[in-house]
């Protein structure tokens, strides 16, 4: 038994001592124990991964709809318009297999857009994705569902508005391929008033909203709505009836500038008059407003006989000098206009044009030459300066000196403006103004910003809202073209420059330019934009100046001014339009102006830019995230 006792002890010992080697030993043991362990593990991790990336695809995906909800809003024009925008917006914001996922379906609600479209703008968007898994897949699960989900509403809860629209009256508007068989102006007028009649609704508190409007071509029409005390006073001119032949319409200079400027657009100089206000003008620190004066205009296609009549003669008197009658321009500022548009007393007309006595210059009417056409004959100054037809944005006749180029009178914003008041204005005094050969949008916008931003500078601007309630203020500014300053020379030696006619049925044809095109920065030989000049080799006093020189001067003045809104809150919207197709720097132009880049439209047609109008009334009442 004791034999049997201690064989049972050594064999229990010899167990005892394997067992310790082998849980001593885990050499062998630990990968299939961890991986036992692991199982949990991995899984949670797995499905940590997933779930993250599903969270990231949930994110961007509201986004997108979000986006998408807010452009559809915007543009409900018709049901192929908001769809589009809607789809633009979201594959923007949700590229195409963001993070793998495979788009189930885009809904769009309604699924048409009402027609008559109702005065509450309502969008629904709705997204579904299916994103794979990459870990939990192990376990079956192989594909994770994600939807998100945008409703857009406007059309009510908006605050006081105050906007105004900038509008190209140039002569290009009058061409005939805005689609449709419109006119670029008549798409101009519709697209106008869909922006009113989308901001003034049924629901809308018409006493919180207002709207201005600042025609332009070459100029601006506002001098009858300023203070009389911000004005430089010509007598025989600013004091004769808008309804007298010669009596002023309204239009205005840029005012003093700096030539040649280099700085920044970001850098606003107080005393650049015709882009930032400068002060209150008192004609001491800060120079007064000058009314627009044109001399006596040159454009050889319009001195035919035929409009005579469009034509006028200055004021004149008689002096006697040593015994001899001269007939001469009565007085300033037309006598200073003169010699200036003659390049001097004696260099376009080829001989001395004044008379001098008591130390006072004359400017000798019968001294005065006109070139006709492109021929050498030349006429006396009174076989071509008649009696002018009465201004008017509206009449046939091309628009007489001194208002040649003049366009209809500006509208400031008025609060409690009913839509069928403003619709009717638009269509009053917008047309493509003739000949209307440059574009100074520039200046269209100065005055837009200084009816925002300079209301003491007007006679029937009321600056705050009625109810106080927060406002927003916008400027929309429009163009067809370029920015473009036409420059021309021409004296004794000199052929007259050809540019194309801007009539539609004169396609193919040109206009000659005598020597120099006024507009608000008054004559190119005065140099007020640049002073970069050609033809110095060949002659020895500045004739002319490019025409480079001066659009990129404009240009920098256009973002200055819109800069200066951007700082004083004010949003700029920007609208292109029939910009041709290779000219990216125009539209570069315009879309660094507006506020951000959303703010920029480039339109090729008249639906495209009544959209465009539309998808930026709908913004202004403030479209918002309902869901």
């Amino acid at each position: 038994m004791i034999r049997d006792r201690m064989t049972r002890l050594k064999h229990s010992a010899a167990r005892l001592q394997l067992l310790r080697r082998l849980f001593g030993d885990v050499r062998g043991a630990t990968l299939p124990m961890m991986a036992v362990a692991m199982i949990p593990t991995v899984a949670a991790t797995g499905a940590a991964i997933d779930l993250g990336r599903a969270y990231l695809v949930k994110s961007q995906l509201s986004a997108a709809v979000d986006a998408a909800a807010l452009a559809g809003g915007r543009n409900s024009t018709s049901t192929e318009a908001r769809d589009a925008q809607i789809d633009q917006y979201f594959n923007a914001n949700f590229p195409d297999g963001y993070l793998g996922t495979s788009l189930l379906n885009l809904d769009k609600s309604p699924e048409e857009v009402p027609d008559p479209l109702p005065n509450t703008v309502n969008v629904e968007v709705t997204a579904r994705v299916s994103m794979p898994t990459l870990f939990m897949k192990l376990f079956g699960y192989t594909a994770i569902p994600i939807s998100a989900s945008a409703q857009a509403e406007t059309g009510r809860n908006y605050g006081a508005l105050q906007a105004v629209l900038v509008l190209d009256n140039t002569g290009s508007m009058s061409a005939s391929d805005a689609g449709g068989g419109k006119s670029r102006i008549a798409a101009l007028r519709e697209a106008a008033k869909s922006f009113v009649n989308t901001i003034l609704n049924e629901d809308a508190d018409q006493e919180t909203i207002a709207i201005g409007f600042v025609p332009y071509n070459t100029s601006v029409n506002v001098g009858r709505l300023i203070k009389s005390q911000y004005l430089v006073d010509i007598p025989g001119f600013t004091n004769v009836a808008a309804t007298n032949a010669r009596g002023w319409a309204g239009c205005v200079e840029a005012g003093d500038t700096i030539a040649d400027l280099s700085s920044a657009s970001t850098v606003m100089e107080s005393d650049l008059y015709d882009t930032n206000d400068g002060g209150t003008p008192d004609g001491v620190t800060v120079p007064k407003i000058r009314p627009l004066l044109v001399p006596p205009i040159m454009l050889s296609r319009y001195q035919s006989s035929s409009s005579m009549e469009n034509w006028y003669t200055m004021p004149t008197k008689t002096v006697n000098i040593s015994g001899t009658n001269y007939t001469v321009i009565d007085g300033e500022p037309w006598t200073s206009l003169v010699i200036a548009y003659y390049h001097g007393t004696d260099r376009l007309a080829g001989r001395t044009i004044t008379v001098t006595s008591g130390g006072n210059t004359y400017v000798n009417v019968s001294r005065l030459r006109a070139r006709y056409r492109s021929s050498d004959s030349w006429l006396s100054y009174s076989s071509y300066f008649k009696a002018p037809v009465v201004w008017s944005p509206t009449g046939n006749k091309n628009y007489p000196s001194p208002n040649m180029d003049c366009v209809a009178e500006a509208r400031v914003p008025q609060w409690g403006d009913d839509p069928t008041t403003l619709s009717s204005w638009i269509d009053d005094n917008n047309h493509a103004i003739n000949p209307g050969l440059g574009t100074h949008s520039n200046i269209g916008m100065t005055w837009g910003y200084r009816m925002l931003r300079n209301p003491e500078l007007f006679t029937s601007i009321t600056p705050e809202n009625p109810d106080g309630r927060p406002e927003t203020e916008a400027i929309i500014l429009m163009t067809d073209g370029f920015i473009n300053y036409i420059s021309a020379s021409d004296s004794l030696g000199l052929s007259n420059r050809t540019v194309n006619d801007p009539y539609p049925a004169k396609t193919g044809s040109t206009i000659e330019i005598g020597h120099g095109y006024h507009t608000a920065y008054r004559l190119p030989f005065e140099k007020n934009l640049t002073q970069y000049q050609t033809n110095t080799s060949t002659y020895s006093w500045p004739l002319s100046y490019a025409d480079y020189y001066a659009e990129a001067q404009m240009a920098l003045r256009l973002l200055k001014v819109c800069e200066a809104a951007r700082k004083a809150g004010i949003r700029v919207y920007t609208i292109a339009f029939k910009i041709e197709a290779d000219d990216q720097s125009t539209r570069d132009i315009y879309r660094q102006c507006a506020t951000t880049e959303s703010y920029f439209y480039d339109t090729a047609d008249s639906t495209e830019l009544s959209n465009a109008f539309r998808e930026i009334a709908v913004d202004l009442v403030q479209l918002q995230l309902t869901k």
